[in-house]
């Protein structure tokens, strides 16, 4: 039952990246790799901005900083004239750099006895972990999914 629920808590949050990729491939029938790199790049925002106490805002900075790759990606595309699967392909390996600089250096940022979104609602909620974590991945993909329909109705 564990690896159940595993699956579907990664599963959740990677649907993030599934509707970012749906709407480069087969909406907009443009070639972009760059969702993949600035969804590493929004966790290691997000991580740095919740190391220093604020976790909540850290969902906002990840938003933002996914936002700035995208608007460097169609830069690239549109004022430079760089085609766009080679313009996605060059953000994507340039954010992996940009990540290390963000990170101070380091691989990885230990998390560890820092208050994040999760530990903040496991000490709020009466209810598992597992529960609210199934919870918080239901509640950010439908929001996203609720933007995207309505943004592509207007």
């Amino acid at each position: 039952m564990n690896m159940l629920l595993g699956a579907l808590q990664l599963g959740l949050f990677y649907s993030l990246l599934a509707m970012g990729v749906f709407i480069s491939f087969r909406v907009l029938n443009t070639p972009d790799l760059t969702a993949e790199g600035s969804f590493t790049f929004g966790v290691a925002v997000s991580t740095m901005v919740t190391v220093a106490g604020h976790p909540y805002l850290g969902l906002l900075a990840a938003f933002l900083a996914g936002m700035a790759a995208g608007a460097v990606t169609g830069l690239m595309q549109t004022k430079v004239g760089i085609h766009p699967i080679l313009a996605g392909i060059l953000t994507m390996s340039g954010l992996y750099t940009i990540n290390l600089a963000v990170m101070g250096a380091s691989a990885n940022v230990t998390l560890l006895d820092k208050p994040t979104l999760f530990r903040l609602l496991f000490k709020q909620l009466p209810m598992s972990k597992d529960v609210i974590r199934v919870l918080v991945g239901l509640v950010l993909a439908g929001a996203v999914l609720a933007a995207l329909a309505w943004f592509f109705r207007t």
